[in-house]
C-alpha cells in the first residue's frame, strides 16, 4: 500500500541528502576561499563567518581558507590602514559580529537568512594598532581578534 505522504518524505529526505552533502563535502579551503570572496584586493583582510565555524579567508597573515572551529579563536593579522572585510557564509543561522573589550571594532550588521534583504558582508578599516576582539552575537563560541600593525 503506497504512502499517502510519500512525496513529502522523499522531498525531506532528499533536501537532507542534499543538506548533508554540502556540509560534509570535505571542501578544501581554497575551495572555501573562492566561495568566502574570492581574490583579496590590496590592502584588504577578510574572514567568513559561516554556521559553526570561522574562516581566514585572504590577507590575514597566517594560510588562507584556514578555518576555525570552537573553541580556537580565528586571528587575522594585518597593517594599518587595512581594509577589513567580513563576509556572512551561513546559510542557516543568524550572525552578527560584536566587539569584545576595548579598543572595539564597530559592530557589525545583522545577517538574517530569513529576510528578504540579507547583508552578506561589510567593511570597515581600523584606525590605530592593537589587538580588537570579536565574537558572534548568536553564538558566543565564534570568536577571533583583528591584530592591526604599524
Amino acid at each position: 500500500m503506497k504512502n499517502p505522504r510519500q512525496s513529502e518524505i522523499v522531498a525531506f529526505f532528499s533536501l537532507l541528502a542534499l543538506f548533508t552533502g554540502i556540509i560534509g563535502s570535505g571542501c578544501e579551503p581554497e575551495e572555501l576561499s573562492r566561495q568566502a570572496g574570492g581574490k583579496c584586493e590590496a590592502g584588504s583582510a577578510q574572514i567568513a563567518i559561516w554556521d559553526g565555524f570561522l574562516q581566514r579567508v585572504c590577507g590575514c597573515g597566517g594560510t588562507d581558507g584556514e578555518i576555525f572551529t570552537p573553541p580556537t579563536p580565528l586571528t587575522c593579522t594585518f597593517k594599518l590602514g587595512q581594509t577589513v572585510v567580513v563576509n556572512y557564509q551561513g546559510p542557516v543561522l543568524t550572525h552578527q559580529i560584536i566587539p569584545v573589550g576595548s579598543p572595539g571594532i564597530p559592530e557589525g550588521p545583522l545577517y538574517d537568512p530569513n529576510s528578504s534583504n540579507r547583508i552578506y558582508s561589510h567593511a570597515f578599516t581600523l584606525t590605530a594598532t592593537g589587538n580588537y576582539l570579536f565574537k558572534d552575537q548568536f553564538n558566543s563560541n565564534l570568536t577571533g581578534s583583528f591584530i592591526v600593525t604599524p
